[in-house]
């Protein structure tokens, strides 16, 4: 009995941690390419927002965007989408990075 209560409790948290990934990714998206500011993001009403960069950080320093995405944030971005074909997606952040609208690495903090 325990063996199955085990593989029930490892399956939910499997299901959760996928569901924050796609959240994470898909926030970022939204962030990333203008759909939505932080701040927006922040008042959805979502009792939590996954992030794949630490909103605090932004919003210490008075604003509601950050000023860049590193281009590795985008890359793995692209990796996600493509492996849920969401290939708009993909376009989009390309299109970033042929643009260089994104940046190697986050700003430091003072």
């Amino acid at each position: 009995m325990d063996n199955m209560e085990d593989w029930k409790r490892t399956i939910i948290e499997k299901e959760r941690d996928d569901e924050l990934l796609s959240n994470a990714y898909n926030n970022t998206y939204k962030v990333a390419v203008g759909e939505m500011t932080l701040g927006q993001l922040l008042e959805c009403g979502d009792e939590e927002v996954a992030l794949m960069f630490n909103p605090q950080e932004v919003l210490s320093n008075g604003k509601d965007q950050p000023n860049y995405i590193p281009h590795t944030m985008i890359n793995d971005m692209i990796v996600y989408f493509i492996n849920t074909e969401e290939y708009e997606k993909c376009a989009k952040l390309q299109s970033m990075l042929d643009g260089s609208t994104a940046r190697e690495s986050l700003p430091e903090t003072e």
